[in-house]
């Protein structure tokens, strides 16, 4: 009976301790370095602008893509990333497609294979459909390197800003006399490069504001109700670790 509960007892431990090893935390690499037959790629799934990228060099050019430049697909065999590396009107298109293969981090980094495949992708000035036989022909390499894991300590930028009346005062003006007045808690409305409102705001009694936005290109409106005041739309630049600073002043009407 000892005998018995002893073996019980041992073979519990072993299920613990394999059910610990089922349940380890690993990380999931964010960068990717490979070289293999003088080309060296590196692909980075985010960056410190949120955006994945991704670097190719060979022995005749070097490359940078970053967002919807890159292509990625998920697939049984693994992530399949693409870009274009070349595009010759009428003739042909060479894309690079790097084959990521999944990855459990035990460390911070870990050495992995590869395989990346050039597709030449034959058109004509009618399109591919013009072009007779085969229009796909395909090359690989073997690549190495590592998956690794980094932390991007993401910056603060944003928009900051003051909205302004002019002018305030009825008549001819004076010279010398500001004839202006803060905007107090007028709406700010933040666009992207695609008209699409990203952040909303509101001006405080001395009509300043500032909102946090990531780094880029946006349109700030100042929407109101009524046929006066009018404010303009303003195009404005975020940089990588900064606020961009602007003034708008909207147009009362009064002359």
């Amino acid at each position: 009976m000892m005998i018995m509960r002893a073996v019980i007892f041992q073979a519990l431990v072993v299920l613990a301790g394999l059910s610990g090893v089922a349940n380890a935390a690993f990380d999931t690499p964010n960068l990717y370095n490979l070289t293999g037959l003088g080309v060296q790629v590196s692909y980075a799934t985010s960056s410190i602008t949120g955006e994945a990228r991704f670097s190719y060099s060979d022995t005749r050019q070097t490359l940078n893509f970053a967002g919807r430049e890159i292509r990625e697909l998920e697939t049984e065999i693994g992530r399949q990333v693409s870009v274009t590396i070349e595009s010759i009107p009428d003739l042909r298109t060479i894309t690079f497609t790097l084959l990521i293969p999944a990855v459990n981090l035990q460390d911070t980094v870990a050495r992995i294979q590869t395989t990346a495949i050039y597709t030449s992708h034959a058109t004509s000035i009618g399109g591919p459909g013009l072009v007779a036989g085969q229009t796909q022909s395909y090359r690989s390499i073997n690549l190495s390197g590592t998956a690794s894991k980094v932390y991007y300590i993401l910056p603060i930028s944003g928009i900051s800003g003051t909205i302004l009346l002019s002018p305030t005062c009825p008549g001819p003006l004076v010279v010398g006399t500001a004839c202006v007045a803060p905007f107090a808690g007028a709406t700010v409305v933040i666009l992207d490069a695609n008209g699409n409102i990203v952040a909303r705001t509101a001006a405080d009694r001395a009509g300043v504001f500032s909102i946090n936005v990531a780094p880029g290109d946006y349109i700030v409106q100042v929407p109101v109700n009524t046929l006066l005041p009018r404010c303009p739309n303003t195009k404005v630049n975020v940089p990588v670790n900064g606020y961009a600073a602007m003034e708008i002043v909207c147009d009362t009407g009064l002359r």
